[in-house]
């Protein structure tokens, strides 16, 4: 690029010493006649040094001296000739290249002709990308390695700042010279990467690179990767369920799990169900205890007391985490690993009880790790104010977990209230029991978490404040339930740019007569609201959408008879990302593809 407009600068230069050179002569001509006593025709010809292709450049001439002269001849260009007599006058190039503009008058028997020489140049041009990697445009890979990554090198013609643009199937992915892509290694993939350069002194120039990949999953390490299947069946409250998978969820009466709080449910990626826990005991599929499924670390009142993932690697083994109730002060949170090849399939804990911290709330969410087959499980410590990201992979649950703390002080000192993931894994939200919400970025590389910011909603929040919290399967929404207030659930919308205008511009959904628990994200795109003691689910069916289109219905879901408590089963949030068409090529005279 400083070569290129090193050279443009010095050929600019040259041109405009020619010019004056030619000017000079001209007046040298001048002397000549004033001494000579002629009459010659004098008149000035003036234009710019340089033009661009078929755009119009503007001349003038004039005479002087009190010389009375007729023009007499036009302007040549490049073997062009145009008969022009007016003082004013302009002249379109169809070419580039160096054009002799000349014009020629006539005094009696004298005629005078002025020379004027241009640069054209060519009308502003895309920018040129000269070099690019992967060289390849068709990329078949095997998903060993946790990134690809994409480069470009550009220069533009005229020399102008660059802006580079990279889509990754039509969605908007940097704004770099570089592009890293998180493979998703526990499955098939195709993906269509572009990149446009923009010639940013016009904004309508563009040059583009575009990749094919395609990506084979690794087996060897997909087995048993987190999937919406897992989400299939829920056992919760005073012995209800539901089986996913229709237009509607099915109501399940023949479940054994009660409890106040907390439930888990796993099932396998054909949707087949396994076992369900309260956090303290382990039923099979048939509802039957597991051998060695009691007394595990838990409380009938924990919020958040079990979760369940898969065990990254292993197709028949998934690790259950627990935590205790955290009134009070901090509780233990532990992990136990289900082996379903024992009890003659029916499955066992294999190891049980097994304590990684002991400073927890009630909170446990997960969420997948941007390699998309490791798992981050996530809790609050809000007496020392930080998070702890525990990583599951195939080695295990690591015992060190990422610590991130935060300088000023977390909102709850008790513990209850929920914490989710957004679908996307890049945001926190926490309910605290208190008359605000908590929001955190999540790094789900590193693990780390930053960026508290906190909603107050007070004299909003009614009651306990908030409990249940969930955000849309777009990752644009948040609801949030008050806990025997009003029993409310508030929809806030978090493209605001500060927390006081999220809480600001929230929208109210319709109160309930029951007290309200848990907000779960369902495999259909729906939200599921447990009501205390209630025979019904409220459900929000169309949670993408702001205001009442949201569509919330109180009695939404039949349990068939079985009652509602305050919990739900939590999963893995990234398994509820929604299924979108995407596209790529949205510019005229592109081709448009989708998937």
């Amino acid at each position: 690029n400083q070569l290129f407009n090193e050279s443009i600068a010095l050929e600019d230069s040259l041109l405009k010493h020619i010019n004056e050179n030619i000017t000079l002569i001209q007046d040298l001509i001048e002397q000549i006649e004033t001494a000579l006593n002629l009459k010659f025709p004098y008149y000035t010809l003036e234009g710019p040094d340089n033009g661009l292709v078929k755009n119009a450049i503007a001349f003038s001439y004039k005479f002087s001296k009190g010389v009375t002269a007729q023009s007499t001849g036009g302007v040549l260009y490049n073997d062009e000739d145009e008969n022009i007599n007016s003082e004013n006058f302009s002249v379109t190039p169809t070419e580039p290249g160096y054009w002799l503009f000349n014009r020629s008058s006539k005094n009696g028997n004298f005629t005078f002709v002025k020379y004027h020489l241009m640069n054209i140049k060519p009308s502003n041009q895309a920018p040129v990308i000269t070099d690019h990697f992967p060289k390849s445009r068709e990329i078949n890979i095997n998903s060993s390695d946790d990134l690809l990554k994409f480069r470009v090198s550009a220069t533009d013609p005229e020399g102008d700042p660059l802006k580079y643009e990279w889509f990754i199937n039509g969605n908007p992915a940097g704004n770099t010279d570089s592009l890293s892509l998180a493979l998703l290694t526990c499955s098939n993939a195709y993906y269509k990467i572009l990149v446009r350069v923009t010639d940013t002194e016009t904004g309508n120039y563009h040059g583009f690179q575009e990749w094919d990949v395609s990506i084979t999953g690794d087996n060897a390490l997909c087995n048993n990767a987190p999937s919406a299947k897992n989400a299939t069946y829920w056992y919760f409250g005073y012995n209800s369920g539901l089986r996913f998978g229709g237009s509607r969820p099915v109501p399940l009466t023949d479940g054994i799990l009660s409890n106040f709080e907390g439930a888990s449910s796993m099932s396998d990626t054909a949707g087949n169900f396994l076992f369900s826990s309260d956090g303290m005991k382990v039923w099979n599929r048939l509802h039957k205890q597991m051998p060695n499924g009691n007394n595990l670390i838990s409380h009938p009142s924990a919020t958040q007391g079990p979760i369940t993932v898969p065990y990254p690697g292993q197709p028949d083994k998934y690790i259950l985490f627990t935590v205790g109730v955290a009134w009070g002060g901090p509780t233990d949170i532990a992990y136990n690993v289900i082996n379903m090849k024992l009890d003659n399939g029916l499955g066992d804990l294999e190891s049980k009880n097994v304590k990684i911290s002991i400073t927890s709330s009630e909170k446990l969410a997960a969420v997948y790790h941007h390699n998309r087959r490791h798992i981050w499980v996530l809790t609050h410590d809000p007496l020392k104010k930080r998070m702890l990201a525990f990583l599951v992979t195939e080695n295990g649950v690591s015992h060190v977990p990422v610590i991130s703390e935060f300088p000023v002080p977390v909102s709850n000192d008790k513990g209850p209230g929920y914490m989710r993931f957004s679908p996307d894994g890049r945001t926190i939200a926490t309910a605290n029991f208190q008359s605000n919400v908590d929001l955190y970025d999540f790094d789900n590389k590193t693990g780390v978490v930053s960026n508290l910011r906190t909603i107050q909603l007070q004299n909003i929040l009614k009651g306990y404040g908030s409990y249940g919290i969930e955000f849309s399967p777009n990752n644009k929404l948040l609801y949030v339930a008050d806990h025997r207030g009003e029993n409310r659930i508030y929809q806030l919308g978090l493209s605001y740019p500060t927390p006081q205008e999220i809480a600001n511009n929230r929208f109210v959904l319709e109160a309930s007569p029951a007290a309200l628990g848990a907000l779960q994200l369902g495999p259909d795109g729906r939200i599921y609201v447990a009501r205390e003691n209630m025979q019904w689910l409220g459900v929000i069916n169309n949670p993408n959408e702001k205001g009442s289109n949201s569509n919330y219905v109180l009695n939404g879901q039949s349990l068939a008879g079985k009652k509602s408590s305050l919990g739900l089963p939590g999963f893995i949030s990234s398994v509820f990302i929604r299924n979108q068409i995407a596209y790529s090529g949205n510019c005229a005279g592109m081709s448009a593809s989708f998937s």
